[in-house]
């Protein structure tokens, strides 16, 4: 279904991925732009993640939009106010991926596009 939405040749070198660990749920609408949305084209572990401060914004692939990082406690980090229920859940050199207990939602949190500096 998502096929078409990302050409896969435009991930970048490294990146991050937040991955919805609840159920889908059985009305949910699924937007084509929803996983661009959930990869930060920068490798993020938990502990980088955590040095970041509260109001903070990801850039994502989906253009002009970003993760707002809304709560930075290491027992409840949330992004986009959905709490980060998985951090380091598979780590490479390369790739972070962090379960996170909802979707992300761009169409609430994802305007005012400013960049992270790493």
């Amino acid at each position: 279904m998502l096929s078409g939405a990302l050409d896969t040749a435009m991930f970048p070198l490294s990146a991050t991925f937040f991955i919805p660990t609840n159920d889908f749920p059985p009305n949910l609408y699924m937007d084509p732009f929803i996983l661009a949305y959930h990869i930060v084209p920068q490798r993020l572990t938990f502990s980088d993640l955590c040095l970041l401060k509260p109001f903070s914004r990801l850039p994502t692939l989906l253009p002009t939009k970003s993760i707002l990082v809304t709560n930075t406690s290491v027992l409840n980090f949330t992004l986009n106010d959905s709490v980060l229920s998985e951090p380091d859940f598979y780590l490479t050199s390369t790739i972070s991926v962090h379960g996170v207990y909802n979707f992300l939602d761009y169409s609430v949190y994802g305007e005012n596009y400013t960049p992270f500096l790493a």
